[in-house]
């Protein structure tokens, strides 16, 4: 027999587990996004710490990583979006200057959205990561920042970046695609050099100069995209050698029409060596 109580409890029943699972979400959302250290902070002296193997250091009003525990880091990172410091939480803004150069147990790391800077060498010679998850507001990428991490074949570079420092990029061999964000307006020397196995650059529309060595012996690359004009292009201050032993069969795609790799001057072009 029809009954609309039942109905009306199975529905109220069911709003009940709706609010609850979306309750649920928020509060994983809010911890993602407000990924705090409070108890598990170490403290070293009077501005710096240790969280989970990743040393930290207080600076006018922010933290910086700065170091790494080899006995403590794990393979897989996520650092701390802020660090309770009395009864305040401060922000982390930096991964400074050879923060985890030559950490040989690093896989992944995750960088919150409260870092800003990553920088000189600051992941030099991570020759087993994999793979970086870099933040949505991130201004910068310091000289070396990523060089001869070799195992990375992935990078996202966050539309935010600004700048981005000589070599920064060079010998990550297995490195595979880059797309550069629309407000850098020069790449430095030496940027990519000897990423052996990238096949496709985007360029964007506003980059005015190459700096010598810029894509030195990215030997399989098969396309640049650059949104801009073939004119654009051609007006691009380029460093010297700044595509030395790219193949001559590459192209530079631009917004109207392609340029062969060997129209543009190669010095000693890849495909001449065989």
């Amino acid at each position: 027999m029809f009954n609309p109580r039942h109905i009306f409890t199975t529905f109220a029943l069911l709003l009940a587990v709706a609010s609850l699972m979306l309750t649920s979400c928020s509060k994983d959302e809010e911890e993602q996004s407000n990924h705090i250290a409070i108890d598990n902070v170490e403290t070293i002296d009077a501005t710096h710490v240790k969280v989970d193997g990743v040393k930290y250091q207080y600076s006018q009003g922010s933290y910086s990583v700065v170091g790494y525990d080899t006995a403590e880091i794990k393979p897989n990172v996520s650092i701390y979006t802020a660090i309770r410091r009395g009864e305040k939480d401060v922000a982390v803004r930096t991964i400074s200057n050879y923060a985890f150069n030559k950490c040989t147990t690093l896989r992944r790391v995750s960088i919150p959205d409260s870092v800003t800077t990553i920088d000189t060498a600051a992941f030099m010679h991570n020759e087993i990561l994999t793979e970086v998850t870099l933040p949505s507001h991130l201004t910068s990428i310091g000289t070396s920042a990523f060089a001869m991490a070799s195992h990375l074949k992935k990078i996202t570079i966050p539309a935010t970046v600004t700048s981005i420092g000589t070599y920064a990029f060079s010998d990550c061999c297995r490195l595979q695609s880059a797309v550069i964000p629309d407000q850098v307006t020069k790449l430095l020397e030496s940027t990519f050099t000897r990423c052996l196995n990238i096949k496709m650059i985007t360029l964007p529309k506003g980059i005015t100069s190459f700096g010598s060595e810029c894509f030195n012996r990215c030997e399989n690359l098969e396309r640049i995209i650059f949104k801009g004009t073939k004119a654009q292009w051609k007006a691009i201050t380029k460093g010297r050698s700044w595509n030395r032993l790219c193949p001559s069969t590459a192209v530079i795609q631009c917004a109207d029409g392609e340029i062969p790799m060997g129209e543009e001057g190669v010095s000693k072009v890849l495909a001449h060596l065989f």
